[in-house]
């Protein structure tokens, strides 16, 4: 599966355990539908992601996940391994990421792991799809402020 914006235009994919909505570009948004991944889906939103962020640098990505129940182990271990083999590329691409879990006790709990492993990105936790946004288009900015200095 493969994720393009060319010249502008905007660009929607719809998968059965995510959407991916590239029509805020360079903020893309990740709205998980809250199917119960399987191999075949949870692989089609690994790999859509890894091909929207290798697409472009400075990219602000937005995980709206108010719909996902529990996870399974299996891929959550896959998710690891994913993001521990792309480590740098989602470091150099990824101004920011904002992660929207309705459950405060869900965004408590993602806290405490990221306090365990903080990932290699800016990253923000909200309950609130506007605000997460609207933080990821600062990063961008901020990002880009950086790099014109440099």
């Amino acid at each position: 599966m493969v994720f393009t914006v060319r010249n502008g235009k905007n660009k929607k994919v719809n998968m059965k355990y995510a959407t991916l909505d590239a029509s805020h570009d360079p903020v893309m948004i990740l709205h998980f539908t809250g199917e119960e991944p399987t191999e075949e889906s949870f692989d089609d939103y690994l790999n859509l992601y890894l091909n929207a962020v290798k697409q472009k640098k400075g990219r602000g990505v937005v995980m709206e996940a108010k719909k996902v129940g529990f996870v399974p182990v299996k891929y959550r271990i896959k998710q690891g391994k994913f993001l521990k083999e792309h480590e740098a590329l989602l470091k150099k691409n990824i101004a920011g990421i904002a992660f929207v879990f309705k459950s405060v006790i869900t965004r408590f709990m993602i806290t405490a792991v990221f306090v365990i492993k903080k990932p290699p990105f800016p990253y923000y936790l909200t309950g609130d799809l506007d605000e997460a946004v609207r933080w990821v288009q600062q990063k961008i900015k901020e990002q880009q402020s950086q790099e014109e200095v440099l």
